[in-house]
């Protein structure tokens, strides 16, 4: 089981996606809980200081593996 995040791309510019694409593939399941709460809140704080309007958060988890969700839907809100 793994409780830290992973940071797979680094907060940027999506013009070039080619990169994005290639690392995001690359992810292997190591299997185990997903410590869902702990994921969204570092990526939270991950884009804070984006300026876009949109912002996007990707979090890979199947609903079997899925532990700690805590309070997701008011973090995910913020």
């Amino acid at each position: 089981m793994d409780s830290i995040p992973h940071e797979i791309v680094p907060l940027s510019d999506a013009a070039d996606k080619g990169p994005m694409r290639d690392k995001i593939l690359r992810i292997d399941s190591a299997g185990g809980g997903i410590f869902i709460y702990v994921a969204l809140q570092e990526a939270a704080r991950m884009i804070a200081p984006a300026t876009a309007g949109t912002k996007h958060i990707i979090l890979f988890a199947d609903a079997a593996d899925s532990e700690q969700p805590g309070d997701y839907k008011t973090l995910v809100d913020k």
